[in-house]
């Protein structure tokens, strides 16, 4: 909505693979993450992170394996807090099978394929339902990318950190990530932002979304 500007010119990141389980040397944060706030003044974080030296490009189905989406609170004055959630058992690209552990901030239900394969997901993008229609006031959609698991996987969970489930699958052919939900209060609609997605009503119906073509790219 506003020109982004860089914190102290970049040079404090926010956020940086920084705890005992992100310290692996080829651990990345990804492109893809949500802030949202709270009531409070601080605020709630989800970011992907991938362990792995592969090229994306020839070999996209690494970039998935080794994902996952971890959480953060960070405060009014952006301290940042990775609390252990015990969800997800992760283990780094290493030949270690016992480094395999849970203590760490990272999402069970956001982590895995869809409905918890061991399919494909990436880019997840989490926005705040008031209306819940779905089952959860928070939403979480991500791109699958594999084998038959094509499309956005929408999950949700009550408090945005626990409990994440998937619970409806769009089928959108070509697309592409990141992908930006919200409901509009004024409008009294679910607005989603995609890129480069053709015109689904399965979608619609279920959010009871409008549709609008971009002049330029088209559905």
């Amino acid at each position: 909505m506003h020109p982004p500007q860089l914190l102290n010119m970049g040079a404090e990141p926010v956020l940086a693979p920084d705890s005992v389980w992100e310290r692996d040397a080829t651990m990345k944060i990804g492109l893809y993450c949500s802030v949202l706030p709270t009531a409070d003044g601080s605020f709630q974080a989800w970011y992907e992170l991938s362990s792995g030296s592969f090229d994306s490009k020839t070999q996209p189905e690494l970039a998935e394996q080794n994902g996952v989406v971890a959480y953060a609170t960070l405060s009014s004055g952006l301290e940042v807090h990775k609390p252990v959630l015990n969800q997800h058992t992760w283990r780094p690209n290493t030949t270690c099978p016992s480094c395999s552990s849970a203590a760490n901030n990272y999402l069970s239900g956001l982590s895995d394929g869809w409905q918890g394969s061991t399919g494909a997901r990436e880019g997840c993008s989490v926005w705040h339902d008031p209306k819940a229609t779905l089952g959860g006031q928070f939403v979480s959609q991500s791109k699958l990318a594999k084998g038959s698991e094509y499309g956005l996987a929408f999950s949700v969970s009550k408090d945005g950190f626990t409990g994440w489930k998937d619970v409806m699958r769009v089928e959108y052919n070509p697309f592409d990530t990141q992908t930006v939900g919200m409901w509009d209060e004024q409008e009294q609609q679910y607005v989603i932002y995609t890129r480069g997605c053709t015109h689904d009503t399965q979608g619609e119906k279920v959010l009871g979304c409008k549709h609008h073509e971009h002049p330029c790219q088209g559905p």
